[in-house]
């Protein structure tokens, strides 16, 4: 039997957010009538057009009653079920049913641009100077000038996700050679680039529109990106992604055509990094911001140059179907299960970053970035 559903959601600021939780929201109750109240606490700019993919087909109320504020992020009140309605409170309760529902699933519902839109998408590709049949990988690489630029002070979890583009020059280098165009997405705070032929940098461009971030990204081939918001709408468009300068949190999924690279944890005491399982089986996994980090002596390092570039490298190979050998995948596969199953144990009301999402033939943490980076899995 269909069932209603009311989800009252004031956040449309963030990319990451309204992807999110309009996604998580129509894979939880694909095919069932959903009504989405959005409440104006908004600070920030919404992305018109990416509200409108994520919203279409379902029942949209912009709300001004005031009496809708009992909702709020911070409120503890389950989600209910009134006879024939479902009613979701918060982002929370939307975001644990959607990591029950999903492990060891692909997702029933993705965003899809419709034919008006890939028109103008085209449009702007021509602009862009991007000739019609040319691949494309999207670029996002946080930083903190956006929230600060909208009277939103930037928090300590800011820096902990923010990198410097610079490092990501050798492997735009290595794109570029190969035939693509890398389309940078972002907004005017950013910090501007070098103009490098096949590189644009759309915030910039003069015909930027808010159809950019999603249009590219729904026509990439892959996205590098990072814990922002882009990465969110490549989930939504089905589109594969290079994770890099990820921090090892405790609620990351990974689909069968992602692949992720860590930042560096170093113990300022132990005067070392960390491995991966002295993580997950430790309070640093609860870690989510810059503060929290040096209180329990942990500084972060951003991936190297060469890092992103070998990671580059494995992503296009990976894709094209290429790389490594299936039974050495498998046997770093095992490792990285056994290492989570027992963080699992000890985090037993947490989620654990990656479990349930592993294909038994592949490993979506970087073999790259694990060669160069040994430590991370020794015992």
């Amino acid at each position: 039997m269909k069932k209603e559903v009311i989800y009252v959601f004031p956040q449309l600021y963030a990319f990451g957010e309204l992807s999110f939780q309009i996604w998580a929201l129509r894979n939880i109750f694909f095919g069932h009538k959903i009504n989405l109240i959005t409440y104006p606490l908004q600070k920030l700019r919404i992305n018109n057009s990416l509200f409108n993919i994520a919203t279409r087909g379902i029942n949209v109320i912009h709300s001004l009653d005031d009496n809708l504020i009992w909702y709020s992020e911070d409120c503890n009140h389950p989600s209910v079920f009134e006879d024939d309605k479902f009613i979701y409170y918060n982002s929370r309760v939307l975001k644990a049913k959607f990591m029950e529902i999903i492990q060891n699933k692909q997702p029933a519902y993705y965003f899809h641009l419709n034919k008006a839109e890939k028109k103008k998408g085209e449009q702007l590709k021509k602009k862009f100077g991007i000739p019609v049949d040319a691949p494309i990988v999207t670029l996002h690489i946080r930083e903190s000038g956006f929230k600060n630029s909208h009277g939103v002070k930037e928090g300590p979890d800011g820096p902990f996700r923010n990198a410097n583009i610079l490092n990501y020059l050798l492997a735009i280098n290595y794109l570029i050679k190969k035939g693509y165009y890398v389309v940078r997405l972002g907004d005017k705070t950013m910090t501007p680039f070098q103009k490098i032929k096949n590189f644009i940098d759309a915030p910039f461009h003069p015909s930027y529109t808010c159809l950019v971030d999603p249009y590219f990204i729904a026509n990439s081939k892959f996205i590098i990106g990072m814990a922002s918001g882009p990465l969110t709408i490549a989930d939504a468009f089905n589109i594969p992604r290079l994770c890099l300068n990820y921090p090892i949190l405790r609620d990351v999924w990974a689909w069968n055509k992602d692949l992720f690279v860590f930042k560096k944890y170093f113990h300022t005491k132990l005067k070392r990094f960390l491995t991966y399982e002295e993580i997950l089986t430790s309070n640093v996994i609860h870690i989510y911001n810059i503060n929290e980090a040096k209180k329990n002596n942990i500084q972060l390092f951003e991936n190297s140059p060469e890092e992103i570039l070998a990671a580059t490298k494995e992503m296009i190979a990976r894709l094209n179907g290429n790389y490594f050998s299936i039974n050495e995948m498998k046997g770093i596969n095992h490792l990285f299960i056994k290492i989570q199953k027992k963080a699992s144990k000890i985090h037993t009301k947490s989620y654990i970053p990656l479990l349930n999402f592993f294909d038994i033939n592949k490993v979506p943490i970087s073999m790259e970035y694990l060669r160069m980076n040994s430590y991370l899995i020794n015992n």
